[in-house]
Parts: structure tokens; C-alpha cells; sequence
């Protein structure tokens, strides 16, 4: 099974849930974060993110990511640790720009 994470921020609780649902070896992992805070986060695949704070510009970033790692990869299970994350990804489904 593939599962993505993707989350806006990862400090503090964040990043414990995440470490925690990807520490199974049995599940293919994969997370999107903030380049700035990839420490807290122990999976090996990651794809970062520029993030400068609650801003267009970091959301913008998120946005081209989220797009471009859900075009050229297959996940059986999207997990949505924030509330832009999953903003962007429902507006993707919606629009069906992730096909």
C-alpha cells in the first residue's frame, strides 16, 4: 500500500502522528513537508516544500508540489494533516487537476 502525508507544517504534534503512521514497514510512505522543519520528520521519502510562514507565497509552493507529486505517482491512501493541505487537495479532486 502507498500512502502520501501531506501536511503544511509538521512542528510539534504534527510531526509525532506522522512519525508514528510511517514507521511500518509494511506501508510504502511517502511525506510532504516544509524544508524547513524535513528534521522532525524520519521517513526517507519526502518531497519539501519552501514555506516562509501562513503566506501565498508558501501556500503556492504547497499548491505546485501537491500537483506535481500526485501527477507522477500512485497512492492508494492521501493523508491530510492540515486544514490548506487539505483545502488544496480537495480543490485538486474537484477540479480533477491531479489526472
Amino acid at each position: 500500500m502507498n500512502v502520501i502525508h501531506i501536511a503544511e507544517t509538521v512542528k510539534g504534534g504534527v510531526a509525532t502522528v506522522i512519525n508514528n503512521l510511517t514507521e511500518n514497514n509494511e506501508i510504502d510512505s511517502h511525506v510532504i513537508c516544509p524544508e524547513s522543519q524535513s528534521k522532525e520528520i524520519y521517513c526517507a521519502q519526502k518531497t519539501l516544500f519552501s514555506r516562509t510562514g501562513r503566506n501565498i507565497s508558501s501556500l503556492s509552493s504547497l499548491f505546485l508540489v501537491i500537483i506535481k507529486t500526485l501527477k507522477y505517482n500512485k497512492f492508494d491512501v492521501i493523508h491530510l494533516h492540515s486544514s490548506f493541505a487539505g483545502f488544496i487537495v480537495r480543490a485538486l479532486f474537484a477540479f480533477k487537476i491531479n489526472k
